[in-house]
């Protein structure tokens, strides 16, 4: 007896499975983007060691690689008691993003000198500072005394005696008789903090007891730490004659 063979077939199936390869970026494996890149900032108004009213404008420019969405202004003491410590500080600057600068308006209820400094703030916390010196002048010059010296020998006339500040001056004169080619000396003592930038003398005419709408003679003194101006005229130089009438600075 012949035996057959049986052959048995198993079939195979084959599986396919389809495996999706995500694109590699630039990032994979790194995460986010940081930004560690410090803005810039700079400040031009006022100059560094400007003297300021109590009440003033700050501002300046910025740079960044992304944007700049903060800046703080700091006020601290620069000498005395106050040295170092912070005393005021300012969040409410206006940022303009197309034309990179800032600006606000702070006030420092305080004279002397001060630092105050700039921070500029980007999103990633990124900082950087800028450091400038105010003094804050809020008092006028106070003219502690100022008369007239006549070269005829005649008694001194006295202009002003009191140190009332000059803002508050009341508009009384003293008529100056003077003859024509006459030489006399206005002599002013002033008293002010932190100096001045210029003094002037004006002269005006009597006018029915008052004095003239405009000035018959103006001397200047430009330059700082002016505190006792002297001013010598001659009665040639000024218009006319008879009285006209004399105001210190």
């Amino acid at each position: 007896m012949i035996m057959k063979k049986k052959h048995i077939y198993i079939p195979l199936f084959a599986v396919v499975v389809p495996v999706v390869f995500a694109a590699c970026t630039s990032g994979m494996g790194m995460g986010e983007e940081v930004d560690m890149q410090n803005p810039s900032i700079s400040t031009y108004k006022p100059l560094n060691n400007a003297y300021v009213k109590s009440e003033f404008e700050i501002a300046g420019v910025w740079d960044d690689n992304v944007a700049v969405t903060r800046i703080v202004v700091s006020v601290t003491g620069k000498s005395g008691a106050a040295a170092g410590a912070p005393l005021l500080e300012f969040d409410n600057a206006k940022i303009d993003a197309v034309k990179k600068t800032w600006k606000m308006t702070i006030a420092i209820n305080k004279e002397g000198a001060f630092l105050i400094t700039a921070v500029a703030y980007d999103a990633a916390m990124n900082k950087m500072s800028d450091i400038i010196t105010v003094t804050v002048d809020n008092s006028p010059p106070v003219v502690e005394k100022s008369y007239i010296t006549r070269y005829d020998g005649a008694p001194p006339v006295i202009l002003k005696e009191d140190a009332s500040a000059l803002e508050t001056m009341p508009k009384n004169y003293a008529n100056i008789d003077y003859f024509q080619n006459e030489r006399f000396t206005v002599n002013v003592y002033l008293k002010e903090s932190y100096g001045m930038r210029r003094s002037a003398l004006e002269l005006y005419e009597a006018v029915n007891g008052s004095l003239g709408e405009t000035p018959v003679y103006r001397q200047e003194y430009e330059g700082q730490s002016i505190f006792s101006p002297t001013w010598r005229i001659d009665a040639d130089a000024l218009p006319g004659s008879g009285g006209g009438g004399g105001c210190p600075p």
